[in-house]
């Protein structure tokens, strides 16, 4: 999926090795002259963040010389009208890891005006970090690792629905059953019983390595958080049906499982034949429970990544068109449960 993009950023760190090792003065030179660059970036952020007016403050940032992100200084003024409407801009909402600071209305409104945010987003925002400090996130855990979790919310089916093809637009109007309540309903009533456990999720072929000793081992962590430990094991097959880099439009494909009970129980054998059981009857009840789970738990990869597309719809990080493609993993979230509750 990202082989081109991974072998262009392999080419150009090859001649940075190259430049250093053979001209070490011209590739310091370089890197002076890019930091000053970026630095005069910022500055012209700062300075139009300051004079710009709101409504045209993304636009003009855009064109600066830095990353074209909003960066507006937090004057005092900024900062009341920002939380004009909030009653009790103090009061603490828990405290955030890594150093424990308390999460405050005025601490996230700071945090807001910083990315040029309207005083009406503030209630979103506020709401995405009272979220995260919800003990299955594994906040900690996310923000000692790479990567970042995204929110997705209402606003890409409905306020963002014209930047998208008329096509996608119908597919937009569609995928707002995707919020109801009827849906986060059938969610939970698809998740197995038992206690939450420290889990991957984020199982596929790619993170998954097999050493010459035979051992497996799992690579990035950066979405591991509390989970049904079923859900490791469902994940890697779910995955399997996806066809990246396809030449004509959507420019993906989901083909049909080719996975049965067989592939799933030889994945959930070899996990229980690195636990100790008392006995083989003990171990033959928990790979019964485990295989029964990670069946359950298969619609939830369709409907977690559904989800994940939202966001990544309007700025897409690859070729695929993220609509299409979180309508298509809804419809199977669907399909699913109904095949398994008979649309109760």
């Amino acid at each position: 999926m990202y082989v081109d993009t991974l072998d262009h950023f392999a080419g150009v760190a090859e001649k940075k090795a190259g430049l250093l090792r053979n001209n070490p003065s011209s590739f310091f030179i370089g890197s002076m002259m890019a930091g000053a660059y970026v630095g005069l970036g910022i500055i012209l952020i700062f300075t139009l963040g300051t004079f710009v007016d709101p409504s045209v403050r993304k636009l003009a940032m855009g064109g600066a010389l830095g990353d074209g992100l909003p960066l507006v200084p937090p004057t005092r003024q900024r900062l009341e009208a920002m939380l004009a409407a909030v009653a009790a801009p103090h009061q603490s909402h828990g405290q955030v890891p890594c150093l424990l600071g308390e999460l405050t209305a005025a601490t996230v409104a700071y945090n807001c005006v910083l990315a040029g945010c309207q005083a009406a987003e503030l209630a979103v925002v506020l709401t995405a970090a009272e979220a995260c400090l919800e003990p299955c996130f594994n906040l900690l855990g996310i923000l000692t690792t790479t990567g970042a979790p995204a929110v997705a919310t209402k606003h890409v089916l409905e306020e963002k629905v014209g930047v998208f093809p008329p096509d996608e637009q119908r597919l937009c109007e569609e995928l707002r059953e995707i919020y109801s309540p009827e849906t986060l309903a059938k969610v939970k009533r698809c998740l197995p019983d038992g206690d939450l456990t420290f889990c991957h999720n984020d199982t596929y072929h790619g993170n998954i390595m097999k050493l010459h000793s035979g051992e497996i081992k799992l690579l990035d962590f950066e979405f591991s958080c509390l989970n049904h430990k079923a859900y490791d094991f469902s994940n890697p097959f779910a995955e399997t049906v996806m066809r990246h880099q396809q030449p004509d439009y959507p420019y993906f494909r989901i083909a049909e499982p080719e996975f049965g009970d067989r592939e799933l129980g030889t994945l959930i054998n070899f996990y229980l034949d690195n636990a100790d059981f008392e006995t083989s009857e003990a171990r033959e009840i928990e790979f019964q429970k485990l295989l029964q789970d990670a069946k359950h738990m298969l619609p939830m990869s369709d409907y977690k990544y559904a989800m994940a597309a939202l966001p990544l719809a309007v700025e897409p990080i690859q070729k695929i068109r993220f609509i299409p493609y979180a309508h298509q993993r809804f419809a199977r979230f669907l399909r699913a449960y109904e095949q398994r509750f008979g649309g109760a």
